[in-house]
């Protein structure tokens, strides 16, 4: 859940002219897909930049170790007066014991509903004075959290962050609160036939997992909670030895060591979650359905995916592009949507998680011709792991995905994210510099087999919420 405060920065602070030249240098030294020089208006900046990034192939990214041994990413960058920091503790709504799903979910609203020596509503308007953007969320593998600040404010923001972390209040009244907009989030997810066909789906093809349960819990357990759980699994899940951290901005790395250790100094030295087990999802054929009264009908559906450190990582990402990732640039939307008018959506995704992968898609479709539209996506999957693709396909799927990457440093939160993201699925430091390559070197040959090993278009899981079920027969010839 985001927690973040509702006081943002004043937008007449960052002029469009600071904020654009800051994300263009960013985007420049970072990327290395041009020369700063020639992006940034002005000559003496110009030449500045040029001759500090002349030999520089990748995104400066410095490992900083603090002085009692704890390290994060930092990326340094003072064109604006501001910090991002991104951390993460490594267990997630995974590790939520049996019998208290919800706990992560229930933790991570917590955590900026007071700490330290202020109560909730006085620990917001502490946020608030300061400027200061607070969030924590619960992921499945991880519980990450947020900070941003203008560098004026880094001792007290830095100090807010300290308190949430390592001094959560976890009062009755507050828990209540929270406990409330949890159960909220709920009812709401029930009334939505796609979240409800995604969670069945991963209720079936992770049964028996910790991955099955949903991550805001179910509402009995979450009515069940005590201040005292929160505590317990507060001290078990947020240590030292779990904790990955990056940073973006205006900061020094002698000065964001010095930070990291007073962040973490109190926390405890080791988790003690309990081991997460090998995830071993289910393989179909299996249809399930809930019935509910309406036009349409949600469908999800999924089949075996890949880890992040599979070998075939790449060839698979790539292959989903071109599959269902694309938008309108897909086969799904275009044999879906555009030829058949079957659909306004359909999409497919990889799901790395941590302990287990599936590779996902859905779509909403009227009743009556559900069953077509799935007819059709595995008449599409059949194809692509029969014959691959063409090279014009492969060819501008690689042009997006390697042309779009620089979007996803146009910002410090982005970067941070980034430098967050690339440490929780274990890649180098330089991964920044070797990923486009990684996608250029992508061939037909390793869609095909990408494809083969996927793309099981018989062994389908799929879920269905509406007024209709669809089974898996064998789907007729099509033009």
């Amino acid at each position: 859940m985001r927690n973040a405060s509702p006081h943002y920065f004043t937008r007449h602070y960052f002029t469009r002219h600071y904020f654009t030249r800051g994300c263009l240098l960013l985007l420049a030294t970072l990327i290395g897909l041009a020369d700063p020089a020639r992006v940034m208006a002005g000559p003496e900046v110009s030449a500045q930049i040029s001759a500090k990034n002349a030999t520089r192939q990748g995104p400066p990214i410095e490992i900083v170790t603090s002085p009692a041994g704890h390290t994060a990413w930092l990326v340094r960058d003072t064109s604006l007066p501001m910090v991002t920091l991104k951390v993460a503790w490594r267990g997630g709504s995974a590790s939520d014991p049996e019998g208290q799903s919800g706990l992560g979910a229930l933790l991570s609203d917590m955590l900026t509903r007071g700490a330290g020596a202020r109560a909730e509503q006085n620990f917001q308007q502490a946020l608030a004075r300061q400027a200061v953007r607070m969030s924590f969320e619960i992921g499945r593998d991880e519980l990450t959290g947020s900070l941003q600040c203008l560098s004026a404010h880094l001792d007290a923001c830095f100090d807010l962050f300290t308190d949430a972390v390592s001094r959560p209040r976890f009062d009755a009244d507050a828990v209540t609160r929270s406990r409330q907009r949890l159960l909220t989030r709920m009812r709401s997810n029930e009334q939505s036939p796609a979240y409800l066909a995604r969670a069945n789906l991963l209720r079936t093809s992770f049964a028996g997992h910790p991955y099955a349960r949903a991550v805001e819990g179910t509402p009995d357990d979450v009515n069940n909670l005590t201040p005292d759980d929160l505590r317990t699994h507060w001290r078990r899940h947020i240590a030292q030895d779990n904790v990955l951290i990056s940073a973006v901005g205006n900061i020094s790395a002698d000065a964001l060591g010095k930070k990291l250790d007073a962040f973490l100094r109190d926390l405890p030295k080791r988790a003690q979650l309990a081991a997460i087990p090998t995830a071993q999802p289910v393989r179909g054929p299996a249809s399930h359905h809930i019935s509910r009264a309406g036009p349409q009908t949600s469908i999800a559906f999924s089949a075996q995916g890949v880890v992040y450190d599979d070998p075939m990582f790449f060839a698979a990402y790539v292959m989903n592009y071109i599959l269902g990732g694309g938008g309108f640039a897909s086969i799904l939307t275009e044999e879906v949507r555009e030829k058949r008018g079957l659909a306004y959506s359909v999409y497919s995704y990889l799901a790395p998680y941590k302990y287990g992968a599936l590779w996902m898609g859905g779509l909403a479709t009227k009743n009556e011709s559900a069953m077509e539209a799935m007819d059709v996506v595995r008449d599409a999957l059949r194809s692509m792991a029969r014959d691959g693709v063409s090279d014009a396909r492969l060819k501008a799927a690689k042009t997006y995905l390697i042309g779009a990457y620089a979007l996803r440093f146009d910002s410090g939160v982005k970067i941070a994210d980034q430098l967050l993201g690339i440490q929780i699925n274990g890649w180098p430091v330089d991964y920044f510099e070797t990923r486009n390559q990684h996608i250029r070197n992508v061939s037909k040959a390793d869609i095909a087999a990408a494809a083969r090993r996927l793309m099981q278009p018989d062994g389908l899981i799929i879920s269905t919420v509406g007024g209709q079920s669809v089974t898996m027969t064998a789907p007729a010839k099509r033009k």
